[in-house]
This record gives structure tokens, sequence and C-alpha cells, in this order.
């Protein structure tokens, strides 16, 4: 599309495209209009402007884009969550499955999901999760919870995963 846009505009600017694709302004005479008047700018000029202003946009891509890194990060963090946590687990608010769903959990007091059997261990567990507890939770949820229902889940050993899974449970907030 953006070539068609392209190829359109320099058809109507007055350049001629050569067919070893080198662009050649038209001449004075070719640019000249038959109703000549003084202070209307010449063709080749124009011409000159619209294909160096569609030169400059053509370089901007039409969407803003991410950040290289952020997006990356992201992506790394959501696959991350998916390997570790999907199978029980989902970011979708209201979606509850085997385990609750982890929509908005920063910030959110322990057990205190509406519509989701949570075990008494967890019902009772009196603090709001923040991302030092989900570290500590992911990596040994038995030692932070005794008695929760995660079962069999043992933890996320790798400390660079669990950061990752809560980078993306922090983009949900």
């Amino acid at each position: 599309m953006r070539h068609q846009r392209a190829i359109f505009a320099v058809m109507h600017s007055g350049v001629r495209v050569q067919r070893c694709g080198n662009v050649r302004p038209l001449s004075l005479h070719e640019a000249t209009p038959v109703n000549r008047q003084e202070h209307v700018m010449p063709r080749t000029a124009i011409s000159g402007l619209v294909c160096t202003t569609f030169l400059v946009l053509l370089g901007f891509p039409a969407v803003p884009q991410e950040p290289a890194g952020k997006g990356a990060d992201t992506e790394s963090a959501q696959m991350t969550f998916n390997n570790a946590c999907r199978t029980c687990h989902t970011t979708k608010e209201g979606d509850n499955r085997l385990g609750p769903n982890l929509h908005k959990i920063i910030g959110r007091k322990a057990g205190s999901l509406q519509n989701y059997g949570y075990s008494s261990a967890m019902k009772g567990a009196d603090f709001v999760w923040d991302k030092e507890k989900l570290d500590r939770f992911i990596a040994t949820p038995d030692e932070v919870v005794p008695g929760n229902n995660m079962k069999p889940y043992g933890g996320l050993t790798s400390a660079e995963d669990r950061a990752k899974v809560i980078v993306f449970l922090e983009s949900l907030n």
C-alpha cells in the first residue's frame, strides 16, 4: 500500500521516472503551464517538495512502534507466564479455572477474589500481593501459604523466570 502511494505521488508530481529507476524532473519547458503567472511556483519545485516530503514520511512507520526492548521483554515475560502458570491460571478478569484469574493480582488481598473457592489457608492469609510476596510465593508456595491448593506445583526455581512472570502480571494492572 505504501509503495502504491509512492507511485501515485510520483506520477502526479510531474517527475519522470526512467526505466533504470533514476528520477528526472521535467524540463522548464515541460513544467511551465500554458497560462503562466509570476507568483506560481514552478512545477519542478513543487514536485521536488512532494517527493522529498513523501520520502521523509516513507521512513516513518504508519503505526507507532514500542521500543524494541520493551516489546521483546513483554513477549518473553508472557511466554514464561504461559509456560509456568497458564495451565491453571488465566489473566482474564472473571475467568477462573483450576486456579483463580490473576488479572490485577498486584495490590489484591490474598484469597479475596469473588467466585473462586480458595483453600482455607489462602482465605486466611492476611496480606496483599506485592512483587516481593509474589516472588516468594512463585518460588516456594508452601512456605508462604502452608496448606494452599497449588499441588502439584512445587515452585519456579529460576529467579529470572520469576521476575519475568511478575513483570507480565504487573503489566496487567
